[in-house]
């Protein structure tokens, strides 16, 4: 009976040392993984910040050239070379932002 109980105590030992090992293994995949996780995220959130920041940089220099048509052809007439000038302006502000901006 004795062997038996040894036995039952061998085997009640390995499985303690397999649920240890278990849970230290996945202590080490969460160490890993959780930065890892937090990295990639930060990485994505960084990406879309900087895609408004182009956009809203577009924005701006549309709106910029717009307002200089505007202001050329109130001064110099619609069909100044002036006013050329700046039409030309803006469709390369449209051109540098992907060309799929409003025309007003």
């Amino acid at each position: 009976m004795e062997n038996s109980l040894e036995a039952v105590g061998v085997r009640k030992n390995v499985i303690d040392q397999e649920e240890v090992m278990s849970r230290t293994a996945n202590r080490w995949k969460n160490i890993v993984l959780v930065p890892a996780l937090g990295v990639m995220l930060l990485a994505g959130g960084a990406a879309l910040t900087q895609a408004g920041d182009n956009d809203r940089h577009c924005e701006e220099r549309i709106h910029k050239a717009e307002e200089n048509l505007r202001k050329a052809v109130d001064r110099h007439g619609e069909r100044s070379s002036q006013a050329e000038k700046r039409r030309h302006e803006l469709e390369e502000a449209r051109k540098g932002c992907g060309g799929d901006h409003d025309r007003h």
